[in-house]
């Protein structure tokens, strides 16, 4: 079995996340769908999320968490990014710090600038159409989340041609070690295809939603599911 290791972040990953982040998602029919009905292709989405990705890095430094696996080459196979529940901003920044993208608090207001108009100028406009499908579940997980400031886990990618190494397991086993050393309970929304990993890792299924995207010329019906992970607070 390949050896893996999870590591803090920085900006000069940005061109990598995006090529795992988008390799990973395209190879979801209903996500792709969002794309490929306005005639994008992978390497151009990738081109235009890789104007998005660094903003999103230093974003929110208060609460964003990131991390990547990396291989025995030093190749980027995966990448999480977790959300801390709200709080003061100045004690939220000072959990997990490990965590950190080093840049997000030392860029000045000229640079920080500088990646939000490339973000801004990216092509990022997917179908809209589909945004129906999803509606039910969007509103149950605001309902959920209001009911507890929860610890997020908010993105999770393994690139597919590391898939079933371990590597996810091992970037939701890091999180959920500092949710237990600082109390939070954590959510997170997952596709069917990671359900199997969050049970395994101990997270309780909250609800679920099934939709059809086949009107809209997509593989037909898929499912979403609402987790929670519940910290021992003794």
């Amino acid at each position: 079995m390949p050896t893996f290791t999870v590591l803090p972040v920085t900006l000069a990953d940005s061109v990598d996340i995006t090529r795992n982040n988008m390799s990973a998602c395209w190879t979801n029919p209903s996500w792709r769908l969002s794309w490929t009905n306005v005639n994008k292709t992978l390497p151009y989405h990738i081109s235009q999320v890789s104007l998005r990705t660094p903003h999103n890095l230093v974003a929110d430094p208060a609460r964003r968490r990131h991390q990547k696996a990396v291989n025995e080459s030093g190749e980027l196979v995966g990448y999480c990014r977790w959300v801390l529940p709200e709080g003061d901003p100045e004690e939220t920044g000072k959990l997990w710090k490990e965590a950190k993208v080093k840049e997000a608090e030392e860029l000045g207001e000229e640079e920080k600038a500088k990646l939000k108009r490339d973000y801004d100028s990216a092509d990022f406009k997917p179908d809209s159409r589909l945004d129906v499908l999803d509606e039910p579940m969007s509103t149950r997980k605001k309902e959920l989340m209001a009911k507890k400031n929860y610890f997020v886990l908010d993105f999770l990618t393994v690139h597919p041609d590391h898939r079933k190494q371990g590597i996810a397991t091992k970037l939701v086993e890091s999180g959920l070690r500092e949710a237990e050393k600082f109390g939070f309970d954590v959510f997170v929304l997952a596709m069917e295809p990671a359900l199997g990993l969050y049970q395994r890792t101990g997270f309780t299924l909250l609800d679920q939603f099934e939709c059809d995207d086949s009107e809209f010329g997509g593989e037909g019906k898929y499912r979403w599911y609402l987790l929670e992970y519940i910290v021992n607070k003794e």
